[in-house]
């Protein structure tokens, strides 16, 4: 196809142009003519429609039959008269008719065959779209699908990632509890150790003030001594107690940091995973469009084209096909035609209709 300019349509000269119809004589004009050349038949009609009115309604006697077999035989050759004036009439009617189709039909026609070769061509085209637009939404589908299947992996492997780190988290806030409860127990003994050192050592002060004996004053001294030890070894013990709990609640921050990134993969691929679910499922309802949907196509001029989705029969073999399932909608007329054609060709019994041997009366020359 050229890259011409379309033909608008107000360049399309609608019927007549500028120039007026064909001029055609008036009806009581044709009226009068005929009725003065023809007359005759007309007046000779109405005296045999009157010679009819005067036939008994049943027939009884050879003499009456021959009256009107003689009347319809009048009739007959008046409607040969008339048919054979109609015919002499029409005859340069129907000239200037064939003139006119024939001026007009030869351009039509062309116009007509053009265009349905435009039609098959364009609806090749718009067939070739509507596939190629199926199979891409098809692939946009599938690949949104396999995007929407690696975002749910990731996202479960996430998920067990933070599910670790909240274990690990769980467990390091239980290790910082255990390490603060034996801090506080040995802060308690400490506090213990520092009361069994201040009577330990009230209890030395007293031993010299009264001038206790030696021993009694080195006992005393012991007693400080050991209660300065107890007192120290519960420091260290709750000073070591609090490193432990500041160890684990440094390993419980870090774990819930790690939990907390986790749970941002979680949420994120998790998004990731419902966008692609939506891209499939739009190309999934792109893949079951009507054919009419996908294959819409605008012109310049405002025209708008597209597949429509129609059921028709391509082949029929006469002697296979169902008829019985077609039987609703074949015309009686059809069939009524068919039947004569069967009984035509000898025929005498078929289900469903009434065959009878009838008589028509047949007018001859004497």
């Amino acid at each position: 196809m050229t890259d011409a300019t379309p033909v608008p349509p107000a360049a399309i000269a609608a019927p007549g142009h500028n120039n007026p119809p064909l001029e055609l004589p008036a009806d009581d004009t044709v009226k009068t003519y005929l009725t003065a050349k023809h007359g005759e038949h007309f007046d000779r009609f109405r005296e045999l429609e009157a010679a009819a009115k005067t036939v008994p309604k049943k027939i009884k006697d050879e003499e009456m039959s021959g009256k009107v077999g003689d009347l319809v035989g009048q009739f007959r050759a008046l409607y040969r008269a008339l048919e054979g004036g109609r015919t002499s009439e029409n005859a340069p009617v129907r000239k200037l008719l064939a003139l006119v189709d024939g001026f007009f039909n030869v351009t039509s026609s062309k116009a007509e065959v053009i265009a349905k070769d435009l039609k098959a061509r364009n609806e090749e085209f718009l067939k070739d779209l509507e596939a190629r637009r199926r199979a891409e939404a098809a692939r946009k589908e599938a690949e949104a699908k396999r995007a929407r299947d690696k975002a749910l992996k990731e996202a479960a492997d996430a998920e067990a990632k933070r599910k670790k780190a909240e274990d690990d988290r769980l467990k390091a806030e239980a290790d910082a509890q255990a390490a603060r409860d034996r801090a506080d127990e040995e802060n308690r003994r400490a506090a213990a150790a520092i009361q069994a050192r201040e009577k330990a050592e009230r209890e030395a002060r007293e031993a010299q003030q009264r001038q206790a004996d030696e021993q009694t004053r080195r006992e005393a001294e012991e007693r400080v001594a050991a209660a300065k030890r107890q007192e120290e070894e519960a420091r260290q013990r709750e000073d070591a107690a609090r490193d432990q709990e500041e160890r684990a609640t440094k390993v419980a921050d870090k774990a819930g940091a790690v939990e907390d990134k986790h749970q941002a993969t979680v949420d994120a691929t998790m998004g990731v995973a419902i966008g692609h679910d939506r891209t499939a499922t739009k190309a999934r309802r792109t893949v079951g469009a009507k054919a009419s949907a996908l294959t819409r196509v605008r012109g310049d001029l405002g025209s708008v084209t597209s597949l429509k989705t129609v059921w028709k029969v391509d082949a029929l073999d006469k002697d296979v096909v169902d008829l019985e399932v077609l039987r609703p909608y074949l015309a009686t007329d059809d069939v009524i035609a068919a039947a004569n054609r069967f009984v035509a060709a000898g025929g005498r019994k078929l289900k469903g209709a009434t065959i009878i041997e009838d008589r028509d009366a047949v007018g001859h020359r004497g």
